[in-house]
C-alpha cells in the first residue's frame, strides 16, 4: 500500500480517551498511572504482604496500571525463592464432574 504508514499504538496511545490527571498524576480511570521509575518501589509494596501472585494482580488492579503491569508482578514473583516454595506446596483442588 503506498501512501500509507502503519503506526504503532502506544498502550497509552490506545486509552488516551480514558486518561486524566488528578492532584497532578495520570490516571486511567480509576488507577494511577506509576511512572517507571516507581514501578520497582510499587511491586515491592504490593509483594510485602506475600499474597500469591492472583491476588498481587487483583489488589494491584484496583490502584494502579503501567503497560506489562501482570509480566512485572510475575516477575517478582517468580524471583522470591519462598514464594515459589508455597506455590510449589499449595494443595490443587480436586476436580468435579
Amino acid at each position: 500500500m503506498v501512501g500509507k504508514t502503519s503506526r504503532v499504538r502506544s498502550p497509552l496511545n490506545k486509552r488516551k480517551k480514558e486518561l486524566s490527571v488528578e492532584d497532578k498524576c495520570l490516571m486511567w480511570k480509576i488507577c494511577v498511572i506509576v511512572p517507571e521509575e516507581l514501578q520497582q518501589s510499587v511491586l515491592d509494596e504490593l509483594h510485602s504482604g506475600h499474597l500469591g501472585v492472583v491476588k498481587i494482580k487483583a489488589l494491584a488492579r484496583s490502584y494502579v496500571w503501567w503497560p506489562g503491569l501482570d509480566r512485572s508482578i510475575e516477575k517478582i514473583a517468580a524471583g522470591y525463592f519462598e514464594c515459589q516454595m508455597i506455590s510449589n506446596s499449595s494443595e490443587k483442588a480436586r476436580l468435579h464432574p
